[in-house]
């Protein structure tokens, strides 16, 4: 049960609780983390530069075969907009798998969802994602068609790093709250977890360029890079384990 100070930022959906959305200025913003879900450019300008391109998603696509499946996690769910545009981006560009897996503490309702993706041009595909989406499990396995499945963990992200698979991941999308918010997420045992789960020559992508984000992913194993970043970010950070 959440105490009364997180009472604020929570609403009651039938047994469980999701967190409150709230709009600032048009942007959404957490008042758990006291920080915007995504940059004023635009949620799916952020995916589409920082980790589709970040980790060159559609030409690894396009080398793929129909039998192909291919696995990305997502630290931080947030809003869903990475996913919804990776779906999008990955369905114009091969008929390989994307089984996708993101984790998510804090989930909102649907119909938050639904608002923060109006302009969503496949609202079917939102729609039947919402439909499947149960919150009040904390490991949920959707199947959008052959070709599209989350993985949803409702957890924190240690206990939901814990229960993926050692070299199973290709791609990770690192999307927490800033550090400075939510250090959890970019500590060190995290970064530790994300390089046992990564395949070996897994690629990474960040807005964060902090530098004890750096100094726990380089601790980690990984290999990491600052390039050109996006909107009125100077830089990003991709990565890969050796």
């Amino acid at each position: 049960m959440p105490t009364t100070a997180h009472r604020a930022w929570l609403k009651r959906i039938g047994s469980y609780f999701v967190t409150q959305l709230i709009w600032r200025d048009g942007l959404p913003y957490s008042e758990t983390y006291d920080d915007i879900y995504h940059a004023r450019a635009g949620a799916y300008a952020q995916a589409e530069a920082v980790f589709i391109s970040g980790n060159d998603i559609i030409a690894r696509a396009q080398a793929l075969g129909p039998d192909d499946e291919f696995q990305i996690l997502e630290t931080g769910f947030g809003l869903g907009s990475n996913f919804l545009q990776t779906c999008l981006a990955w369905s114009h560009s091969t008929q390989a798998r994307l089984c996708f897996t993101s984790i998510e503490k804090h989930p909102l309702a649907s119909s938050d969802y639904q608002q923060a993706h109006q302009l969503f041009p496949n609202q079917d595909f939102l729609n039947s994602l919402l439909e499947k989406l149960d919150l009040r499990l904390t490991d949920t396995l959707i199947h959008l068609n052959s070709q599209l499945s989350l993985r949803y963990l409702h957890a924190d992200v240690l206990w939901a790093l814990s229960k993926i698979s050692s070299g199973s991941i290709d791609v990770l999308y690192l999307d927490g709250f800033a550090p400075s918010k939510n250090p959890h997420m970019w500590s060190l045992p995290v970064c530790q977890e994300l390089f046992r789960v990564a395949k070996p020559q897994a690629s990474l992508a960040t807005w964060c360029v902090a530098s004890l984000v750096r100094q726990n992913l380089s601790e980690a194993g990984f290999v990491v890079q600052k390039v050109a970043g996006f909107a009125d970010k100077k830089e990003m950070l991709t990565g890969i384990k050796p």
